[in-house]
């Protein structure tokens, strides 16, 4: 959530703070109720949107590095008994599709080494009896390297569909904070006739509607200019400056 963002959310918060404060006011106006109802859901939608951009893929990316490593120990178990296997057989088409360093194999784009995973899996089917007999290759090991393959399978999109995510929370940030200000428009609407019902109301009200942001200057709402301001004009609410 950018600064601006969070100005945004810090005032409409305070908004409701004095619509709560104030509720003798307007609760029995249904208009007013509906619209401050709805107001209080795009907050939580926004909270909620907030935490899904705010997650990181560090951990995804984490994981699936590690995953990788595994994938590769997997295969470093197979791939020296087929190569000795394809040697002592003379087969060198057999011995070009296996012989693998780790160096070489930690150099591999992800969907390369799964490409590799998965044919050194099947040439290992084609070749168990041998493998098993003479070469030291148990089932275990054939099995665990289907396991890890299938399983850096499942991480190697990971990061990019969360960026993707994150990047539709942000898209949809933007959205339900400009349908909030809509709402609040229809609020003003509402409360205009405050001016003459009750005043002291209608003025902690405005003052509420004022964009506070980090550094202490104050937006008002029909004043594109900012002033420099020590103590801010909103009593509606003491965390109207604070930032999810």
């Amino acid at each position: 959530m950018t600064t601006n963002q969070e100005n945004r959310l810090s005032m409409i918060l305070a908004v409701l703070t004095c619509m709560d404060n104030n509720r003798t006011q307007w609760q029995n106006t249904p208009a007013i109720n509906q619209i401050v109802t709805d107001i209080k859901g795009k907050v939580l939608a926004i909270r909620g949107t907030h935490i899904t951009q705010s997650q990181k893929t560090t951990g995804t990316t984490r994981n699936k590095k590690q995953q990788r490593t595994a994938l590769i120990n997997a295969l470093t178990n197979i791939i020296g008994p087929l190569s000795a296997y394809a040697r002592q057989q003379q087969n060198n088409e057999l011995l070009v599709d296996v012989r693998k360093t780790k160096s070489q194999m930690e150099r591999m784009r992800d969907n390369n080494l799964l490409d590799f995973a998965l044919n050194t899996y099947s040439l290992a089917q084609t070749y168990l009896a041998n493998l098993q007999t003479d070469y030291g290759v148990s089932t275990s090991d054939i099995s665990n390297l289907l396991t890890q393959q299938e399983a850096f399978d499942n991480l190697i999109s990971a990061p990019r569909t969360r960026k993707t995510i994150t990047k539709n929370a942000t898209t949809r940030l933007v959205d339900l904070l400009d349908t909030t200000n809509t709402s609040l428009d229809t609020l003003d609407d509402l409360m205009l006739p405050y001016l003459n019902k009750n005043i002291d109301f209608h003025t902690i009200y405005h003052n509420a509607r004022n964009i506070i942001d980090l550094h202490g200057k104050v937006k008002h709402r029909n004043n594109n200019t900012e002033k420099e301001t020590n103590t801010p004009t909103i009593s509606a609410a003491n965390d109207v400056t604070t930032p999810l």
